[in-house]
């Protein structure tokens, strides 16, 4: 993992981070409004992606992004529960 400095920042890691920031709002868009404080798996995932939100504006977040900092976003999608709601693939895809 790269971790992110003031040397590395400019335009390859802006361009990593505003990529992600578009998926986040698409997958906000297709997870709809939920509440954060319930224990449903749409939920669940919009708080860790808020969390990753939050790190990327705060220019915290490394890029590549260990696998760690997403686990809820990773074990909900390899539990399929969330396939069901449209659009919500193709954008973690690109996050």
């Amino acid at each position: 993992m790269i971790p992110v400095t003031p040397d590395i920042i400019g335009p390859g890691i802006e361009e990593e981070y505003a990529d992600a920031l578009a998926a986040i709002d698409d997958i906000g868009l297709a997870l709809g409004q939920q509440d954060l404080t319930s224990n449903t798996p749409e939920a669940a995932v919009l708080r860790n992606v808020l969390w990753v939100e939050q790190e990327i504006e705060a220019r915290r977040l490394p890029v590549p992004v260990n696998a760690s900092f997403v686990g809820t976003i990773v074990y909900l999608v390899g539990s399929n529960e969330l396939a069901g709601a449209p659009g919500f693939q193709e954008a973690l895809g690109r996050l």
